[in-house]
């Protein structure tokens, strides 16, 4: 028998040790409580988002977070590493400025700091590993005075720059790049400020980066979600505090002995304080770098320049692989071959011939000669005709299109109508629902009411009765207060022996402001006019000093929280039932005939009422007309045939087609189609192909200018042959290809 099992074991559990990580944004304050699980950190708390303006707000709402965060967590922890704005932070570690405000903080809520992390590094850091590689991109941190521009190369801050809010986000972030002056920007914009950015998204997606700054391509934009930034501050912060205070961590990858000397001379990413916590928060400071990049990272293929000749069209053998932004951006062209393009091998051209001639002449130095030279003759006649016969070329023709713009009516139906072009469309319900919150903007005042007792006096010859709810009102005529309970106030009477009146009077009788505030504590003997009483008749005096009073501002739901909120839920439905058309069938498109109609609109919050944040349980319908989006543009296309000049036609690529206030008749819907397009010439392939077959360069080139809208040309031939591929085009395999600028 074990008695071991049967009484318990002896050994006690380590009791779990939670830590706190709190990020203080320019006017937001975020929370969470974190441990340390299997040696890495792992947030297991969420503190609440509080709104902040000054020292006192900042202290409570770091501690109204907080207390959010570790409601079910036992024992509380006060361990804390704090992720701060890059401007709160110096050469030194945190600013001298700003040191005070975060020492009143520690203080006030008995807190143990353990480290301090920039917001903009610990998100790096944090990408770092969700996405496996070092983020390179643009972070924009958006507030309400100012937006801060950070690039990010490498999951390394190279740049940080701030500008002051104008009205115009893209524009504030452009003149922030534009003051950093890099050769290159990262095609990818971040942005966080702990709220809904849908319209700011929009804002930056619907700039023109590429014509205004050095992008490579058109960015793309990312919103992070509001708890992304403190998530990174516990995550980034976490291991190395945990390490220092000893705590057991997972055993980082081990470095080589460059990259190890590299960290060591990089700065400090973590400050942690000594041996022991420092309560003031002198010595606490220093920032967050990321760690150094991957030791291998995927090396782009070379690309093969291009050699150009006098005229316009440049020849060169066709590249292994052929970048995006190279001169020939061919990478995409599914007809081009995959593999490189082969020079000329004469060991494989003539191999049987240079055989015969050592068999047929015997290693003479007499005869020799005679072979070297049969030898060049073969070359002479055999490479180019080897080139002209075999050889083939593709010829990019680009074009400056024609602008065109028309705007026709349709007919939009199951069936098609005989008075106008039918699009046909099937009608379709699409709902979708959405939990959306966003920090409030909003201010409301509350407190408590001061009270006290008054005497009345009655000095008529009746009683006077007052319900309960009468007003007094102080004599300064700054304070109204309410009776508690209906009283009746004697009459006035005379004293029989001295023959003087006394007024009749009701003491201790409860009264309260009618409104909040320390104000209306009044001072003993103030006086008062009792309901609408004369004075002369019925008068109040405060028996002693009124007490209660207080007031303080706090965060409140503005309307346009509500709006705000709903405009983001309303989004998100749209974008559901665009997926849920999409996932059906991508070629298809909707037209939407009536608004969003809602079937729940339940907010957390009323307007007026105090509270950091507001959300919103949204569900939501929309009929739609869903149709072709091919069969639309054959329609436009053959209705505008007629319209169009001679030789032209659409590329459907660049055309845009818009429908607008769709009517219903009877069973359609009649709506106006407005059509943006491109026109260029569509060309006989092997007419061009025969016209320029074994022409010059200069002679191919002016034969391809007689293309509507020729802007200029280049070609890629096979095999490259110097001094012969740089001039002639081929006989054969001759490909023309017209593309739209």
């Amino acid at each position: 028998m074990n008695l071991k099992n049967i009484f318990g074991s002896n050994k006690k559990e380590t009791p779990a040790e939670y830590f706190l990580a709190v990020e203080i944004h320019e006017s937001l304050i975020k929370s969470v409580c974190w441990e340390l699980l299997d040696g890495e950190p792992q947030v297991i708390g969420q503190g609440s988002f509080e709104m902040w303006e000054d020292e006192e707000s900042l202290i409570n709402g770091v501690d109204a977070s907080i207390t959010e965060a570790v409601k079910n967590i036992k024992p509380e922890p006060h361990r804390i590493i704090f992720g701060l704005p890059e401007s709160w932070l110096g050469d030194e570690g945190i600013h001298p400025t700003k040191r005070n405000l975060i020492s009143k903080i520690v203080n006030e809520l008995k807190l143990t700091p353990i480290g301090v992390v920039p917001t903009t590094q610990a998100i790096a850091h944090f990408l770092k590993q969700k996405e496996g590689i070092p983020p390179t991109a643009i972070l924009l941190e958006i507030y309400n005075t100012k937006v801060v521009v950070s690039v990010v190369k490498l999951g390394k801050v190279e740049a940080t720059e701030e500008v002051g809010v104008s009205g115009d986000l893209a524009r504030d972030v452009e003149e922030g790049l534009a003051r950093m002056e890099f050769e290159s920007l990262p095609a990818r914009f971040l942005l966080t400020d702990g709220g809904a950015l849908e319209d700011e998204q929009q804002q930056i997606l619907s700039y023109p980066w590429q014509e205004r700054l050095p992008f490579i391509h058109m960015p793309k934009v990312e919103i992070l979600p509001v708890d992304l930034s403190v998530r990174a501050v516990a995550l980034a912060g976490g291991t190395e505090a945990a390490q220092h205070l000893g705590l057991e961590v997972k055993t980082p990858p081990v470095e080589t002995e460059e990259r190890s000397e590299k960290i060591k001379s990089d700065t400090a990413n973590i400050y942690i304080p000594d041996n022991k916590p420092v309560a003031d928060l002198e010595n606490l400071g220093f920032t967050f770098e990321e760690t150094p990049p991957p030791d291998e990272i995927p090396e782009e293929k070379e690309i093969i320049p291009v050699q150009e000749t006098d005229s316009d069209i440049q020849i060169n053998e066709m590249p292994s692989v052929v970048d995006d932004e190279a001169r020939f951006a061919v990478g995409d062209d599914s007809s081009m071959p995959s593999k490189p393009r082969p020079k000329l091998n004469l060991k494989k051209l003539i191999p049987s011939f240079t055989h015969s001639l050592a068999n047929k002449f015997p290693s003479s130095s007499k005869k020799m000669p005679l072979a070297l030279a049969a030898l060049a003759l073969f070359a002479l006649i055999g490479i180019p005709a080897y080139y002209f016969f075999l050889g083939s070329a593709k010829i990019k023709v680009f074009v400056n299109p024609e602008k065109f713009t028309r705007e026709i009516e349709i007919a939009i139906a199951q069936v098609a109508q005989p008075d106008l072009p039918t699009l046909i469309a099937q009608k379709e319900t699409v709902s979708g629902s959405a939990k959306e919150e966003v920090a409030t903007t909003g201010e409301t005042t509350v407190g408590e009411s001061a009270s006290g007792k008054v005497t009345i006096f009655n000095r008529s010859s009746a009683p006077i009765s007052l319900k309960s709810g009468a007003v007094l009102a102080a004599e300064t005529g700054k304070s109204n207060f309410v009776i508690s309970e209906a009283v009746t106030i004697a009459s006035k009477s005379a004293d029989l022996i001295s023959g003087k009146e006394e007024f009749g009077k009701k003491e201790a009788v409860s009264v309260s402001a009618s409104k909040i505030g320390a104000e209306h504590n009044l001072s003993k003997s103030t006086t008062f006019i009792v309901d609408n009483y004369s004075k002369t008749i019925i008068y109040a005096v405060a028996e002693a000093d009124f007490t209660g009073g207080t007031s303080r501002t706090v965060k409140a739901v503005d309307k346009k929280d509500q709006e705000k909120v709903l405009g983001v839920a309303t989004d998100k439905i749209k974008e559901q039932t665009s997926q849920q058309l999409s996932s059906q069938d991508p070629n298809n498109g909707a037209l939407p005939l009536n608004d969003l109609h809602f079937t729940q609109k339940k907010f957390t919050k009323d307007v007026g009422e105090e509270a950091g944040t507001v959300g919103l349980d949204l569900a939501g319908s929309v009929d739609l007309l869903v149709y072709s989006k091919q069969a639309l543009f054959e329609l436009v296309k053959n209705e505008l045939q007629s319209q169009t000049p001679s030789g032209l036609t659409f590329d459907q690529a660049s055309t845009d087609i818009k429908i607008e206030n769709p009517t219903q008749k009877g069973d359609s819907y009649i709506a106006k189609a407005t059509v943006n397009a491109t026109l260029y010439q569509q060309i006989d392939q092997k007419q061009y192909s025969d016209m320029i077959k074994g022409k010059t360069l200069p002679n191919a080139k002016v034969l391809l200018q007689n293309i509507s809208g020729f802007s200029e040309s280049k070609a890629i031939t096979s095999p490259y042959i110097p001094f012969l591929s740089t001039k002639f085009l081929p006989l054969n395999n001759i490909e023309v290809e017209v593309i739209p600028q």
